[in-house]
């Protein structure tokens, strides 16, 4: 495993602030700055500052017409070992005040079996 994929929320603190200082952010991770870090996923990380690394969206639900909750997954790929990992961001959506970011954390995908009533 390489030391810069995060294996839990603490590491995962720390490899937020890495990238952080790469892109000139000058704060630490924390679910105060929720919005700052999901900039930095969003767009910080799609350009060359975090070029060791490749962030695609592979998940989102919620927003207009979805409810009130809200969540967005990245998969956070090491381009030279090819490991991974995903970050969940969460939080909630209103018509009169949009989206609101609450926190974010280590994910993994699950299988999960359904009953559907037809």
């Amino acid at each position: 495993m390489s030391n810069n994929i995060p294996k839990n929320d603490e590491e995962l603190e720390l490899f937020i602030d890495k990238i952080s200082e790469i892109g000139g952010y000058n704060y630490k991770a924390s679910t105060s700055n929720v919005d700052i870090v999901k900039e930095i996923f969003e767009v910080e990380c799609y350009s060359k500052t975090c070029k060791d690394f490749t962030f695609t969206e592979v998940a989102h639900y919620g927003g207009e017409g979805q409810g009130e909750d809200l969540w967005v997954v990245y998969k956070v790929l090491e381009n030279d070992t090819k490991e991974f990992f995903y970050v969940k961001f969460y939080g909630y959506y209103t018509s009169w005040d949009g989206s609101e970011w609450q926190g974010y954390g280590i994910t993994e995908p699950s299988e999960q079996t359904i009953i559907v009533w037809l």
